[in-house]
């Protein structure tokens, strides 16, 4: 019982030390290839999904191992069925996790075929314990890269406005 307390804590430690890179990533890509790591190497899951959901609707895949290109559409709605904030396989064999900010639904986690099999609600719940700060991580991430997008906007703008001023006829 010890033992497993102790397993327990440095699964912790070591997810809480790796979301703090997460905070620091800029780039959404950052932050789902650090997250997948992470769940990697703390669960040892065979198979591990993220479908990423766009705010147009759209959904992307990021898979371990990854997924044919023809089958990634079948891999996203299943994971998108998802509406529960977490499921567990009927089998117990793996589970899906909605990762979500405020009421902003960004995407689906599934982690399935674990190495050990018999902490899978240990692993359920250390997942949980991190969906808020994945989901932060994730919209901040956006949310950068929509003010890069704004900003290139407003230089193109300032630009123009260079150009119309030099180019105006004098007064």
């Amino acid at each position: 019982e010890v033992a497993v307390g102790k397993r327990r804590i440095a699964d912790y430690a070591m997810a809480f030390d790796v979301l703090s890179k997460l905070a620091r990533a800029l780039k959404e890509e950052e932050v789902i290839e650090h997250m997948l790591e992470l769940l990697a190497l703390l669960m040892s899951p065979a198979r591990l999904e993220y479908a990423a959901l766009a705010a147009d609707g759209s959904a992307t895949l990021q898979a371990r191992p990854a997924v044919e290109a023809g089958s990634a559409a079948e891999h996203i709605a299943r994971l998108l069925e998802t509406r529960q904030d977490y499921v567990l396989a009927a089998d117990g064999s793996g589970f899906r996790v909605r990762i979500s900010f405020g009421d902003q639904w960004l995407g689906v986690l599934s982690l399935e075929q674990f190495a050990f099999p018999t902490y899978v609600r240990d692993y359920l719940n250390l997942t949980l314990s991190m969906v808020c700060a994945l989901g932060l991580a994730i919209h901040n991430a956006r949310i950068f890269d929509a003010l890069g997008e704004v900003q290139k906007a407003l230089k193109q703008r300032e630009e123009e406005l260079r150009l119309f001023i030099e180019h105006a006829p004098a007064a």
